[in-house]
């Protein structure tokens, strides 16, 4: 932030937890192996993690461009924290996949490296009040349970009308 706000340029970070939506891991990691009958997490799925629907990230992004003090970093995230198991158990239900089960971290690492498997085990607590305080954020989707459902059927819905090809 600093070489930016140097060349007189204003700076913000913008820093969401794991973002579910249409595109990127979620969808080519979760929902299309799930459309494939395929249903695993990550270790014992007990890691406490924060998501965050990609519609209320894009909100937070657009409100910092907008809103946002001169280097200053917000933390985007849903309002209650899950493990990975309710979360992956919840995708699967809504996506009438079989119930998830664990894969060994351990058996992991080998395949994904190292970093990979930490940054998809380990959720600090993240605390939200300055980007609600300071951009008047707030996520639409507050829980899991409100945004996964809605992801889902947005998804389906574009697999229906030929707009997604589950990966093979």
């Amino acid at each position: 932030l600093m070489k930016h706000r140097k060349k007189g340029l204003k700076a913000v970070s913008v820093n969401p937890t794991f973002i579910y939506g249409s595109g990127g891991w979620f969808e080519h990691g979760v929902l299309d192996a799930m459309a494939q009958g395929r249903s695993s997490f990550f270790g014992d799925g007990t890691q406490t993690m924060h998501y965050l629907a990609a519609s209320d990230a894009a909100a937070g992004y657009r409100l910092a461009i907008e809103n946002g003090l001169d280097g200053e970093d917000y933390l985007l995230a849903d309002d209650r924290p899950t493990t990975l198991a309710e979360f992956t158990r919840l995708v699967a239900k809504e996506m009438g996949a079989p119930e998830p089960v664990g894969m060994p971290e351990e058996d992991l690492v080998p395949m994904l490296g190292d970093w990979t498997v930490e940054a998809y085990t380990t959720c600090p607590k993240v605390d939200t009040t300055k980007a609600r305080e300071q951009l008047g954020w707030s996520p639409r989707f507050r829980t899991i349970e409100a945004g996964i459902p809605v992801v889902v059927r947005e998804y389906k819905r574009a697999m229906a009308a030929g707009h997604v090809a589950p990966a093979r």
